[in-house]
């Protein structure tokens, strides 16, 4: 779908939140009034909370606040599913999730 960004910047593969629905940016979008393509549904790799394992089909949420992606429910959005294990070292910055169709 085309987004019209009403905030800062973002840059492809960046989490965005529309309404109630958590999309990925598949381009770089401009800041305030920029159009770019974003994915409301498929498997990324993405971003996620610091020191945080996932599990295979756990739910994870997307963070508006911090721009990551979560396990945490509370005061975030649901985004979908992690599509495959990660652990909680320093080095695992990313995951997988399957967004929510």
């Amino acid at each position: 779908m085309n987004y019209q960004n009403a905030g800062s910047a973002l840059l492809s593969g960046a989490g965005v939140k529309i309404g109630v629905r958590i999309g990925i940016c598949l381009v770089d979008i401009a800041a305030t009034s920029g159009v770019g393509s974003v994915a409301l549904e498929g498997v990324f790799k993405v971003t996620k909370a610091a020191s945080q394992a996932w599990t295979q089909g756990a739910l994870v949420y997307w963070d508006d606040t911090n721009k990551n992606f979560t396990t945490t429910s509370s005061g975030n959005t649901l985004a979908g599913f992690a599509f495959e294990p990660v652990g909680s070292g320093a080095g695992e910055t990313t995951g997988y999730v399957k967004l929510n169709a």
